[in-house]
C-alpha cells in the first residue's frame, strides 16, 4: 500500500510540475468523460491525483490507455504537440498499471440483487432528496459530467432512474471505487452543496447493498460518514446507527 501511494505521489508530482500541466490536465479530462475542456479553472478544478485514480478506473489497463490516447491525439489540430505529452501520461502512469496487475485480486462474484430492490431504493432516496439532481448525478458518475446542453438532455429523458442504480452497482464492483467517483462528480457539479447532499444520500442507500450482496460472509464494517440531516446540520455518525433510526435507509434486504 505504501509503494502505491509513493508511486501515485510521484506520478501527480510529475504531472504538476510539467511545463505543459494544462495540456495534460487536457488530455486526462478527455480520457475521464470523453470531452475535451479548454476552461483552465475547470481543468485546475480537479486535483490531478484525483484524475490519475479516475483514469485507471476508466481504462483499467496499460494496453487501453494507450489505444485510447492514440485515438485521442489523432483527433487533434495540433497532434505533433500532444503526442509526446501522451508519452509522457503513459510513462508517468505505466507504474500504477503494474502494480495494480501485480496486485490485482479475483474479480468479485456478485450476489444476483432482487429486482424490486432497485425500485424500493429509488424511494427510498428521493424522499429526501431531488430525483432528477440524483438522476444527474448519476448519469454524471456511469458517463460524463451532465453538460445541460440538449443531447445530454436528450440522453437523460431516456434513462429510467432504477435502472441507472442497478448500472452503478455492477458498474463498480465494490463500494470504495463508488465512494470516490461519486464524491469527486459531486464536487464538480453546481450546484455543488446540492449534489453533495444527494451524493451522501446515494451513498448511504447504496453501501447496505454492497455489504449484503457483495459481501455477504463478511461482518459490516462501520465506517463513519458525514451525515446531512433534514434541517442542513451535519454532524459525524456511524451508518450502521444511523440505519437503525433514520427512515431514509429503513429498507429490509433480502437475503441474498
Amino acid at each position: 500500500m505504501i509503494s502505491e501511494q509513493v508511486t501515485l505521489l510521484n506520478a501527480t508530482l510529475a504531472l504538476e510540475q510539467h511545463p505543459q500541466s494544462l495540456r495534460l490536465r487536457k488530455l486526462l479530462f478527455r480520457l475521464c468523460w470523453q470531452e475535451w475542456e479548454n476552461n483552465p479553472e475547470r481543468l485546475l478544478s480537479v486535483s490531478a491525483a484525483d484524475l490519475i485514480m479516475t483514469v485507471l478506473t476508466v481504462l483499467p489497463t496499460l494496453e487501453m490507455l494507450n489505444a485510447q490516447l492514440t485515438e485521442i491525439v489523432n483527433t487533434l489540430n495540433k497532434a505533433d504537440t500532444y503526442r509526446p505529452l501522451a508519452e509522457t501520461l503513459i510513462n508517468e502512469l505505466g507504474p500504477l498499471y503494474h502494480q495494480a496487475v501485480r496486485s490485482s485480486q479475483p474479480a468479485v462474484e456478485l450476489v444476483p440483487v432482487p429486482n424490486h430492490l432497485w425500485f424500493k431504493l429509488r424511494l427510498d432516496i428521493i424522499r429526501y432528496c431531488n430525483s432528477l439532481q440524483l438522476k444527474i448525478l448519476i448519469f454524471s458518475v456511469l458517463y460524463h459530467p451532465f453538460s445541460y446542453k440538449p443531447t445530454d438532455w436528450q440522453e437523460l429523458r431516456g434513462c429510467v432512474l432504477t435502472d441507472l442504480l442497478e448500472q452503478l452497482f455492477h458498474h463498480y464492483d465494490d463500494y470504495p471505487p463508488l465512494k470516490f467517483q461519486v464524491i469527486r462528480v459531486a464536487k464538480i457539479l453546481e450546484p455543488t452543496e446540492d449534489y453533495l447532499v444527494v451524493g451522501d444520500r446515494l451513498l448511504r442507500a447504496m453501501a447496505p447493498i454492497y455489504e449484503r450482496y457483495v459481501h455477504p460472509s463478511q461482518p459490516p464494517e462501520e465506517e463513519p460518514y458525514t451525515e446531512i440531516s433534514d434541517n442542513g446540520v451535519s454532524a459525524t455518525s456511524n451508518f450502521h446507527d444511523q440505519h437503525d433510526q433514520d427512515d431514509a435507509t429503513s429498507i429490509v434486504y433480502p437475503p441474498p
